[in-house]
């Protein structure tokens, strides 16, 4: 969210709420590990839907905690837009 935030104040973009969920699939196993860990991001913004992508896009490859899960997980992230899911990858 830190990077979402960044880049709206550098784009000069609003941002009425920004919300994360964070959810994963485990293997309970001993010496088990995530699957997969899926984002759900939820925005209020009256920015245009391609407008809250680009920052989406941008603030994913940006994130330190992302980046690093990728490595050993499959991720995926849910955005929405004004209570509307949007594609953006």
């Amino acid at each position: 969210m830190t990077q979402y935030a960044k880049l709206a104040i550098a784009e000069n973009v609003t941002l009425k709420s920004i919300r994360a969920t964070a959810r994963g699939h485990f293997d309970r196993r001993i010496r088990g590990a995530f699957e997969d860990v899926i984002y759900e991001i939820e925005i209020e913004s009256p920015a245009s839907e391609d407008t809250n992508r680009k920052i989406a896009r941008e603030a994913e490859l940006m994130c330190y905690a992302h980046n690093t899960l990728k490595k050993s997980v499959h991720m995926q992230t849910n955005l929405s837009l004004n209570g509307k899911s949007i594609k953006f990858q």
